[in-house]
């Protein structure tokens, strides 16, 4: 069986940006001010800063290496979403406990590595204590539960062996951002298990939608799957883009800053539908393209016009 001898952390920089949603919320902020304006958000240092990121690649006693990459989303720190993420504290997670979970395992299953990943740093609370109860008074989860809590167990004594001494230099003063919620930070998990995915997929040959479809016992794909793409600021040259190449949903386009982009009414956001659907009838191949871009459209462009109240 193949093992996991080694786990790269790597400093790594976003494609993106992350972004204070509750500043721009509060009022307009021009795009080229962003980068200096103060936040609101705890954790941001700016309204829009570049987004930060680490690079995991798992090293196989084969001499393979599958990467991974933790990452958060735009809008962090909002609605139950963990804070912005930030690097250092991303490889201090790593070095410290993901890489001694994995370190000399055999890979198996992807599915009971990512649930020993989604368990790291998690505290027993008494609501997942009463749904444990309820699965095995009905028979059902144990199997699950017992495989997740046999694995996790080690790594949940040595944290709280851990938390009786001083905290490890590289924790020091930042585990609510590593640990948000009493768990590690989604971008870590995120990208640990990318990486995981990969490194499965890698030694068996096969893809890793394969891998998915075997481990959760469903139908092995046959088609690409479907997207759902974003506009971003320059709406109407990438909405161009997706009409072209026949994205299966179009968005509402990026909504930050409302005078500008809906306008009083939603004058604004009415006419760039407009636009948008002179534009579908002249580049879509097929009635049949046209109709689905259209009710895609019009069905994301109501929702966020409820939502706004426009």
């Amino acid at each position: 069986m193949t093992r996991i001898v080694r786990l790269l952390a790597v400093p790594a920089t976003g494609a993106g940006y992350a972004e204070d949603l509750a500043a721009l919320k509060a009022r307009p902020v021009p795009l080229g001010e962003r980068f200096t304006a103060p936040a609101l958000t705890p954790g941001f240092r700016a309204i829009r800063e570049v987004a930060e990121a680490v690079s995991a690649g798992v090293v196989l006693d084969t001499g393979q290496v599958a990467w991974g990459d933790c990452v958060a989303v735009s809008y962090s720190g909002l609605a139950g979403r963990d804070p912005v993420f930030r690097t250092q504290d991303g490889l201090a997670a790593i070095e410290r406990l993901v890489a001694p979970a994995l370190v000399g395992r055999e890979l198996g299953s992807f599915r009971e590595l990512a649930a020993l990943i989604d368990g790291l740093g998690v505290e027993p609370t008494p609501e997942r204590q009463g749904e444990r109860d309820q699965d095995a008074e009905r028979g059902e989860g144990v199997a699950d539960a017992s495989r997740r809590a046999l694995l996790s167990a080690p790594f949940r004594a040595m944290r709280a062996a851990s938390r009786a001494e001083a905290a490890p230099p590289a924790l020091e003063g930042r585990d609510e951002r590593i640990f948000p919620g009493g768990r590690l930070h989604t971008a870590v998990r995120y990208g640990i298990s990318q990486a995981l995915l990969a490194a499965v997929a890698l030694d068996r040959g096969t893809t890793m939608a394969e891998v998915i479809a075997r481990e959760w016992d469903l139908p092995t794909p046959r088609q690409p799957v479907p997207l759902h793409a974003q506009c971003g600021h320059e709406r109407q040259r990438n909405a161009e883009k997706m009409i072209v190449r026949r994205i299966a949903s179009l968005p509402h386009v990026l909504v930050d800053n409302l005078a500008e982009q809906v306008g009083p009414s939603g004058a604004e956001m009415t006419r760039y539908i407009r636009w948008l659907r002179e534009r579908i009838d002249r580049l879509s191949a097929t009635r049949h393209a046209q109709r689905d871009h259209q009710d895609a459209l019009c069905a994301n462009v109501a929702a966020e016009l409820r939502r706004l109240g426009a």
